[in-house]
């Protein structure tokens, strides 16, 4: 008989701490070990609550077989879309709200076009980034203004390249600050661990 014992070996994630940077530069990228350079921008403080959304979407076409049903499928035009509430008030947050906008002129907004990057943090101080392979669509549908402190939430899509990447993911042990290789498990003849993806679609060396 199978063994039905919960596994004791698997972690659970709480996730206490985020941050998502933002950079319009045209080739942006972070260190090995996680840290953000001169060419991207925080954020700020974030609405815990509302955390980081992420929807993925597919269209479906079925092959109906006369008195039978549904015999195939196949699905196309794949979509993911996401979003964050900053809470401050600062020159990154002002941008992404009304891009084009002077110090005294608010011009009718467009959305914003930038590579983001979400940094997320469990209870055991483990890291984990995913930065766009592409720059993001990011646009604030609404800019309430209430007594309660309420922040600006941002509708964001994301653009799959070429190769059909949507982010580039690294994920940093807390106790060796090293990069986590994963080893493939459903491909035979290959077991070698695997670090993640670079914005260029290279390997990361591992060590941090």
């Amino acid at each position: 008989m199978p063994d039905t014992t919960p596994s004791t070996t698997g972690a659970v994630d709480i996730w206490v701490g985020a941050e998502v940077y933002v950079s319009l530069d045209d080739n942006p990228q972070i260190e090995q070990n996680g840290t953000f350079g001169e060419e991207w921008n925080l954020t700020g403080l974030l609405d815990g609550s509302a955390g980081f959304t992420q929807n993925r979407e597919v269209s479906t076409t079925e092959a109906t077989a006369w008195g039978k049903g549904v015999v195939d499928a196949a699905d196309y035009g794949f979509k993911s879309t996401g979003g964050f509430t900053a809470l401050e008030d600062n020159d990154v947050t002002r941008y992404l709200i009304n891009p084009g906008s002077t110090e005294h002129v608010i011009v009718a907004p467009k959305p914003a076009y930038a590579f983001l990057a979400y940094c997320t943090t469990n209870q055991r101080g483990d890291t984990e980034i995913l930065i766009t392979r592409k720059k993001a669509r990011v646009f604030a549908p609404s800019i309430p203004k209430t007594q309660e402190f309420a922040g600006t939430a941002f509708e964001v899509s994301h653009f799959v390249d070429g190769k059909g990447g949507l982010f580039d993911r690294v994920i940093i042990d807390s106790t060796t600050g090293e990069v986590t290789t994963i080893a493939p498990i459903r491909i035979k003849g290959l077991n070698t661990p695997e670090t993640p993806l670079n914005i260029h679609g290279d390997t990361v060396p591992a060590g941090g």
